[in-house]
């Protein structure tokens, strides 16, 4: 049991810590791609506003004696008084090309390109069918491959269409990306090797207590044999000096019962020991639920009506006898608690064997009722009517665990049903 929860505890950390990672890794990636993008946008928008290239000083002409630093510099001076340029840099850093088409007045189409400022796009025709790709979306920004693109219509009826090279930008993303990931993933790992060594001495007090439970339920009940033994050896002395009466009658009722307690504390802890659970060769599981049924002499109850249906040849790979003991507890558990009626049914379903008992029982709420399988657990509407000692289906439990099977209890409109899935 301390292993299973120290199983889904490492689980529980790791899935949390993952979502966590995952939440944090989207939140910084998709910061650094925005922020590319928004960087790209705000040069597209000046060189929209400046007729899709950067602004030159008007006086310059061809015979120019400056260099073209001396231009670039006081092409920036522009920019910057206009509010549009804030990086001296950006010129000589921005690798961009633009078109403009306008249309005469029948329709016919002509381009003006511009790509002095780029090398990977070598012919206008190329710039134009980049153009013609852009306004083919429907979005008036986006990326066509590496190029950020903006389009718009000028106050003269022209369409202008700008793009920008964002390959150092979009590389240096996915560089980070791919980083990112690879570092997120070596520090997963040391994270779950760090929970997987930090568990064993989280849980190490919890299975201290669990060894001292199992200790103490040993104990007492290897304890609670001998006045068992005592009592009811007097009690029969009794019987046989002065006869029975109600008094020895409810002595040996009360000492029935707590041999059954003992018994099942008993085979509690055993079962809570076991390894690896011995397996049986295949045997008729069918046969051996209608035994019990005879042998429990449900059938013969007058105030319990019994339906049973049992699918015939129902083989089983499993502890046989604790598959009976399993099947025996469910059932006597149907029979001290049903009002009127008990069903019980055997089939298989997907190759699965399934086994269901109902009985009808006090006021319950609808809904799975799974506490019924903890120790020691019982219904208060039931605890001052019935007498038990809530230790039989945490029992039932047990072997089905130990099968790797499923139990699960419920209930609907008063009717309590466990059912048994096989594996």
């Amino acid at each position: 049991m301390i292993k299973k929860l120290r199983i889904k505890f490492v689980i529980i950390s790791m899935i949390s810590i993952l979502i966590v990672l995952v939440i944090i890794m989207a939140g910084i990636n998709i910061s650094n791609y925005t922020s590319v993008s928004g960087n790209a946008d705000n040069i597209l928008n000046m060189l929209y506003e400046t007729d899709g290239k950067f602004n030159i000083p008007a006086d310059f002409n061809p015979g120019d004696n400056r260099t073209p630093r001396e231009i670039n510099d006081e092409s920036i001076k522009i920019n910057e008084n206009e509010n549009r340029q804030q990086n001296p840099e950006m010129i000589y850093e921005t690798r961009y090309f633009s078109v403009t088409i306008t249309k005469d007045s029948d329709n016919n189409k002509s381009y003006s390109v511009f790509i002095d400022n780029i090398k990977a796009v070598k012919t206008e025709d190329e710039a134009i069918n980049y153009a013609n790709n852009a306004l083919n979306h429907s979005s008036k920004k986006g990326y066509i491959g590496v190029y950020r693109y903006l389009y718009g219509t000028k106050s003269d009826g022209s369409i202008l269409v700008v793009f920008i090279d964002c390959t150092r930008g979009l590389d240096n993303a996915r560089s980070f990306l791919f980083a990112s990931l690879i570092i997120s993933a070596i520090g997963y790992v040391c994270v779950f090797i760090l929970i997987l060594l930090a568990s064993k001495y989280v849980f190490k007090p919890v299975d201290e207590a669990y060894q001292k439970q199992k200790r103490f339920i040993s104990n007492a009940s290897h304890e609670l044999k001998t006045p068992l033994t005592i009592i009811s050896a007097n009690n029969e002395l009794i019987e046989m000096i002065h006869g029975s009466d109600e008094s020895t009658d409810a002595i040996n009722r009360q000492i029935k019962r707590l041999n059954q307690m003992v018994s099942s504390l008993s085979l509690l802890t055993k079962l809570s020991e076991y390894k690896k659970l011995d397996k049986t060769e295949v045997f008729n599981l069918s046969d051996s639920i209608n035994d019990i049924i005879v042998d429990l002499n449900i059938s013969n109850n007058d105030n319990i009506k019994v339906e049973t249906n049992i699918q015939p040849n129902l083989n089983y790979n499993g502890n046989e006898g604790l598959i009976r003991q399993l099947i025996s507890i469910i059932l006597d558990n149907a029979i001290k608690y049903s009002e009127s009626f008990i069903t019980i049914h055997a089939y298989i379903d997907q190759k699965a064997i399934i086994f269901e008992c109902m009985n009808d029982c006090y006021e319950i709420e609808d809904g799975i009722h799974n506490e019924v399988f903890e120790r020691f657990y019982r219904n208060d509407n039931i605890r001052s009517k019935k007498e038990g000692s809530g230790i039989g289906l945490s029992i039932a439990k047990e072997i089905v665990e130990l099968h790797k099977s499923q139990i699960v209890a419920s209930s609907v409109n008063n009717t309590f049903k466990i059912k048994i899935i096989l594996n």
